[in-house]
């Protein structure tokens, strides 16, 4: 995964929109996932795979302190670039 800076328009590539799927996640401080986006277009599978990932399995609470470490920041947006095809598509068999 990649993180995108807040205007990602000048660097996303709309040929590899078919290869990579862009997300926008919204995190509060205390780790609760406030929004999920994808920018992408993705299939509804695909959608929930993501928003149970970023939901329930990415660990926030380990990584909040790296992005935000004074705790100053109350909503965090991020940008992910995931390959689904070779991270998660197996969570699709679901």
């Amino acid at each position: 995964m990649a993180i995108y800076p807040y205007d990602f328009k000048f660097i996303y590539n709309p040929d590899s929109a078919s290869y990579y799927s862009l997300i926008k996640v919204v995190v509060k401080k205390d780790g609760f996932v406030k929004d999920i986006k994808s920018i992408t277009g993705d299939s509804k599978a695909l959608k929930k795979v993501y928003n149970d990932y970023f939901v329930n399995i990415f660990n926030w609470k380990s990584r909040l302190p790296k992005i935000n470490p004074n705790n100053k920041i109350e909503d965090i947006t991020l940008f992910f670039e995931i390959m689904p095809y070779t991270s998660i598509k197996k969570n699709l068999k679901r």
